[in-house]
């Protein structure tokens, strides 16, 4: 089941699934959306600690060969020609 977002569960070495999201926009000057993990771990008699992990959600599989970036940029330049010309000036 997913944890919604504000609740807490226990983690039992189960997945973690992550609900459907739109993808995260990198290099965007306008709009920013970022995601991240944050884990809060309560260990008795120790102070309480805070991991905050980047997530990266994308819409292009991860194949583990090469960079992330030349895998964005392929497909930013692929979207781009399929995107008309904007309408004449009057």
């Amino acid at each position: 089941n997913p944890i919604i977002s504000g609740m807490c569960d226990m983690w039992q070495g189960r997945t973690i699934r992550v609900p459907k999201l739109k993808p995260t926009l990198l290099g965007c000057d306008i709009i920013k959306v970022e995601y991240a993990l944050l884990i809060y771990l309560h260990i008795p008699g120790s102070e309480k600690l805070t991991l905050e992990l980047p997530l990266v959600i994308g819409t292009i599989p991860f194949s583990g060969v090469g960079s992330r970036t030349s895998s964005m940029s392929s497909q930013a330049s692929s979207s781009w020609s399929s995107i008309p010309s904007a309408p004449p000036s009057y």
